[in-house]
Formats: structure tokens, C-alpha cells, sequence
């Protein structure tokens, strides 16, 4: 057994020393040994993401559709949510599309177009830069870059005008009749708890004028908030559209609002005017259901329309709308001349289900009368009014009650009545100011009064509403 390891081993040994003679007779035909290739650690579940160009142009397509759904100007019907809320779903979108299939110049453009609408004015400059290096978009990438670049340049030279603290929230071009070139900037101190939401009552319109390098303050407003007891004070978004109500050369400024709410969003609109060489208020809207533009009939005067809920004796959900609508007229924003028959009737359809559920409800008859009014059933509109007036003393807030009958005879096209309304209604709420110590409550109330002084202060003029004097 012995004999036979030896004589194996014997042979392996002899197998090792003819390899090493014919390795060093032949140095060429060396065995190099192979440098292992590392292998990176699979991740678990890990997918091979496979670009697809029909997915993408799909997805474009679909973020283009939402930045054209939200353009520079007040709601329409047509508009399912704010425009302000498609804006950045826009900008959304076109960051998630290129996240995914990598910078196109198609979607940076988007992004751009996106930014520049919500006045990120840093952002859009950046998108743009980036959409200039692709050789297929340089000439219109580079034309909204000189756009978006100027925008930031103006905002740049302002900010140390704007009072302290406050961040440009737009620009936009304002083609007033005077030397030099004109800017709207629109500014607020920013939430420090909010997504680039402004604090309230810190919103200011400025109007400043001149060249690159040397541009002035012509003119500043005072903060503009919606003052109403009924919403927050707090400030959602803000928007500054320039357009023009009317056939005039100067278009006029709308500052544009939304304000949380508990199941509502409260929208307000200030708009400005060029007279006497500056710019002076024309008027303010406020709506709790919907705030939109159109016109009366079709072909016909342009408005803008208002739905608040009437404070009847139902629930928030099942209060009736009433829709007013407001022109361009006499240098200022007003009431239309004429209603609009299809939504009269529509809020008297709505009255009438109210008073079969709550009879006798004394706000929703004086709205029924001034449907009827209206519509020309004089008749049928004072029979109503006497029932509602009946039960207005059974109520906990004569004075609100009161001041919506002014309303309710203003809409009606009644001045003189509503005029010894608005004096009732002030002497109420003088009375419970004196009775009310709760800080809160003395604050909704003195802006209640402040809105029936400022009717007082119109005389029996046909302009009808909460529309504020241009003089406030």
C-alpha cells in the first residue's frame, strides 16, 4: 500500500515539472489570471425601469392640458377647482414627468411656463436655462427665458421698496399712460408656517415705474384683506390679473384671493383703476359659493358673478344661493343693470323649497320679494316683504337681519327702503357693541357696521350690495 502512494506521488510531481519546463521554454503562452469583476448587491424588488416614448408623450400631454386650464384670469363656470390649484398641479406634474423619463425639452418649457404662473420667478429660470441646451427648443426656450429673467430681475430691484419682510408674490406689466415702463408687483409676508401661503392682512399692491436699474415707487396700497366674519382671515393664494373690463385703452387690476373655510372656499376681489394719473380702488367682491366671469346673455355686457349663501333658517348645506352680478360702469364696478332672468328664477326655485321646509322664514321671504321684483311682479314682491318684516323681531340677530334687508331692496332696485333698513340695522348693532365685551365677536360686529356705514354713506343710489365705495 505504501509502495503504491509513492509511486502517485511520484507521478504528480513529475506532471508539475514538465508544466514548469514548457512554461519557461514558452513565456508567451503564460496563463494571466483574471481580475474578478465586482457585481453590485441586488436590491430586493429592485425594476428595470424601460423608457417608452408613447407613455411620455402621453404624460406631456397631460400636463400641458392642466397649465393651459389655468390662465391669467378669474374662474369661469367651465373651471372645475381653482385656477391657482391647476397652476400647481401643473408644475407638479410636468417635476414628476421629468423625474421619471429624465429632462426633455418639451417638459423643462412646461416646467418654466408653470413656474412663471405661480411667480416663481427663480424656478422658471432655471427651467429654461435647462430647456435652452437642447438644440430643438433653443430659439423658444430662449425667448420665455428672457421673460422669466426679466421678471426676476424686476422683482430683484423692488424687493428693497416693499415694506419689510415681504416676498414679491407676482409682476406683471401694467401699461400705464406715463413715461417709462410700468410694473404691477403684488407682495406679502410669507406664512412662516404655510407652503408659500401669505400671512393675513400683509398684502400690498405697489405700482412702480422707470427703467432696468432706476425704477420708483409711484404708488403703494394699504393691506388687502377680506374682511367678513363669517371665513378665516387667513390667505390660501393670491393671484394679480391684469385685464380689461371694459372697451378701455387702460385695462384694469384685480387682486384675486382664496381664503380656507370650514366647507367652502371664501374668494375676494379687489379691483383697481387708472384715474387722475394713479391708480384708486373701484371696488371689492366678496363670495363664499363661487365667484366667476362671463356675461349677462350671450353677446352681452361682460360681469363678474358672485353666489353667497342666504342666512335663512336652515342648515349651511341647504341655504339657498342667491347670484348677483356686477359691470363695468360710470368708472367703477356696480351692478348690472339688468338681472339675469335664468338665475332669478333658479334662487327663486331654490326660496320656494326653503319656505316649504322653514314657512314663514322671514330673510328668505324678502329674498322671494326681490325675486319678484326682479321679474316684474311688484305685487307679489310687496306682499312678501310685508311677511318677512313680521318676523324679524322673533330673531337673536335683528341687526344682520336688518342689514340683509337693505340688501335685499338694493337688489330689488328699492334705494330709499333700503336706506331706512341700513339706519335700523346700524342702530342694532350700536346697541349690541355696547352689550358685547368678547373681543371676537366686537370684531365681526364692527365690520358689520362698518359695511352698513359705507352703504349710508352711497345715499339712495341705484348701486346695490357689498360693493365698497371707490372713496374707502
Amino acid at each position: 500500500m505504501r509502495g503504491d502512494t509513492d509511486i502517485a506521488n511520484i507521478r504528480i510531481l513529475a506532471v508539475v515539472a514538465a508544466a514548469a519546463a514548457a512554461a519557461a521554454m514558452f513565456p508567451h503562452h503564460r496563463a494571466v489570471p483574471r481580475r474578478p469583476v465586482p457585481h453590485p448587491p441586488a436590491k430586493p424588488n429592485a425594476r428595470v425601469c424601460i423608457v417608452d416614448p408613447a407613455v411620455e408623450a402621453a404624460a406631456l400631454g397631460w400636463a400641458e392640458r392642466l397649465l393651459a386650464d389655468a390662465p391669467e384670469r378669474l374662474p369661469r363656470p367651465e373651471d372645475d377647482k381653482p385656477l391657482l390649484w391647476t397652476a400647481r398641479d401643473a408644475r407638479d406634474a410636468f417635476s414628476h414627468i421629468i423625474a421619471k423619463f429624465g429632462p426633455s425639452p418639451r417638459a423643462e418649457q412646461g416646467l418654466g411656463k408653470s413656474c412663471l404662473r405661480l411667480g416663481l420667478y427663480r424656478d422658471a429660470v432655471a427651467a429654461f436655462s435647462r430647456a435652452v441646451r437642447f438644440r430643438s427648443a433653443a430659439g423658444e426656450a430662449a425667448s420665455w427665458l428672457r421673460k422669466a429673467s426679466l421678471m426676476l430681475q424686476v422683482s430683484r430691484e423692488v424687493q428693497p421698496m416693499l415694506p419689510r419682510g415681504s416676498t414679491v408674490l407676482r409682476v406683471r406689466a401694467f401699461p400705464a399712460p406715463i413715461p417709462g415702463r410700468s410694473w404691477l408687483v403684488l407682495s406679502g409676508i410669507m406664512d412662516p408656517n404655510g407652503d408659500r401661503q401669505p400671512a393675513p392682512h400683509t398684502i400690498i399692491l405697489s405700482l412702480f415705474n422707470g427703467k432696468v436699474g432706476s425704477y420708483r415707487r409711484v404708488w403703494q396700497s394699504e393691506p388687502i384683506a377680506r374682511v367678513d366674519g363669517n371665513a378665516s382671515d387667513d390667505v390660501w393664494a393670491a393671484d394679480l390679473i391684469v385685464e380689461s373690463l371694459h372697451s378701455g385703452a387702460v385695462p384694469q387690476v384685480l387682486v384675486y384671493e382664496l381664503y380656507p373655510a370650514g366647507d367652502c372656499e371664501p374668494e375676494h376681489v379687489s379691483v383697481w383703476a387708472w384715474a387722475h394719473g394713479g391708480i384708486a380702488a373701484a371696488g371689492t367682491l366678496d363670495s363664499i359659493d363661487g365667484m366667476w366671469e362671463g356675461r349677462i346673455e350671450r353677446g352681452g355686457q361682460r360681469a363678474i358673478f358672485i353666489t353667497n349663501r342666504i342666512d335663512s333658517a336652515t342648515c349651511e348645506a341647504q341655504k339657498p344661493r342667491w347670484t348677483d352680478a356686477y359691470a363695468w360702469r360710470d368708472g367703477r364696478l356696480q351692478p348690472c343693470d339688468r338681472p339675469c332672468p335664468q338665475m332669478v328664477r333658479e334662487a327663486m326655485r331654490q326660496l320656494r323649497v326653503t319656505l316649504r321646509n322653514h314657512p314663514g322664514d322671514p330673510i328668505t321671504l324678502c329674498y322671494l320679494g326681490a325675486s319678484n321684483d326682479l321679474l316684474g311682479y311688484h305685487h307679489r314682491a310687496v306682499a312678501c316683504y310685508r311677511a318677512g318684516r313680521k318676523g324679524f323681531h322673533l330673531d337673536a340677530d335683528p341687526a344682520g337681519d336688518l342689514a340683509d334687508l337693505g340688501h335685499v331692496y338694493d337688489i330689488a332696485g328699492r334705494p330709499a327702503l333700503a336706506i331706512q333698513a341700513y339706519r335700523a340695522a346700524k342702530r342694532e348693532c350700536l346697541n349690541k357693541l355696547e352689550r358685547t365685551k368678547n373681543p371676537e365677536e366686537r370684531s365681526y360686529m364692527e365690520g358689520d357696521l362698518a359695511r352698513v356705514r359705507r352703504r349710508l354713506a352711497a345715499g339712495a343710489s341705484p348701486a346695490y350690495g357689498w360693493v365698497a365705495m371707490a372713496n374707502d
